[in-house]
C-alpha cells in the first residue's frame, strides 16, 4: 500500500485507494481505523451491533474446516480479515474516542457463548 500511496494527506485518499484497488481494500480499511484510533483532531465512536453473531461459524464453506465438529466445514469469523479488525476489545486504545459493542439475541435464542468458545 505504501508503494501506491506513500504519504496520504487525508483519510479520503486512503479510502479512494482502497476503492480503486480491491486487493488493497482491507489494508486501506485497517489504515483508516489506525488513523482514527490515533487522532486528536476528531472524536471517534466505533459502534458494533450483533457482536455475538461473530462467535458462530460463518455461512462461507471451506474444505479446511471439514474436520471440525463445531465449524462443520464453515469458516470461523476470526479468519475473515474485516471481522478480525473489529473483534478486538481494544476501545481503550482509541486516543480520543470510544468503542461500543452490543449483542443481538433475536436470531440466537438462549445462545451460550463462553470465553473458551470464542477461539474455536
Amino acid at each position: 500500500m505504501k508503494d501506491k500511496l506513500p504519504e496520504p494527506k487525508t483519510l479520503a485518499e486512503i479510502v479512494n485507494m482502497g476503492i480503486e484497488d480491491p486487493k488493497l481494500s482491507t489494508n486501506a480499511f485497517a489504515e483508516v481505523l489506525e488513523q482514527l484510533y490515533n487522532t486528536d483532531q476528531y472524536q471517534v465512536m466505533i459502534a458494533i451491533d450483533g457482536f455475538n453473531d461473530w462467535l458462530l461459524p460463518t455461512k462461507y464453506p471451506s474444505f479446511r474446516y471439514e474436520n471440525s465438529r463445531v465449524l462443520r466445514g464453515f469458516i470461523p469469523p476470526q479468519d475473515i480479515a474485516l471481522i478480525r479488525l473489529f473483534m478486538k476489545f481494544d476501545g481503550h486504545l482509541i486516543r480520543n474516542g470510544v468503542k461500543l459493542m452490543a449483542t443481538t439475541h433475536l436470531r440466537q435464542f438462549n445462545h451460550i457463548a463462553t470465553p473458551e468458545m470464542m477461539d474455536f
